[in-house]
């Protein structure tokens, strides 16, 4: 009985292990699609790419704390590329906290 009680929890931690190297980091880009600013700390959201403009194929969909330096940065340079149409990259951490937000190499 305690063998198969073993192999249970092993296969549990096991598939649990695998599943969270699922939600890796992730970049995409194109345009942005999103940025909303709250004074919620980690409650701003911007989303980009996804928009089927060709610009890297899927989405990434992430929160900041725009009452930081560096969140109130990465949203205020995502509202000015969302206004000039500009494509970013973005990056979120596993965790779906935007990790960078970078002008795509060849915008204006």
């Amino acid at each position: 009985m305690k063998q198969l009680v073993f192999k249970y929890v092993f296969l549990f931690t096991f598939l649990l292990t695998s599943s969270i190297s699922a939600f890796a980091a992730q970049t995409a880009t194109g345009m942005v699609n999103l940025w909303s600013v709250s004074q919620t700390p980690g409650f701003s959201l911007i989303s980009v790419g996804g928009g089927g403009d060709g610009g890297g194929g899927g989405s990434v969909f992430c929160a900041v704390d725009a009452t930081t330096a560096f969140g109130g940065t990465l949203m205020s340079s995502a509202a000015t590329a969302a206004t000039q149409s500009a494509e970013v990259t973005l990056t979120c951490s596993d965790t779906g906290q935007a990790q960078q937000l970078q002008l795509s190499s060849g915008s204006d």
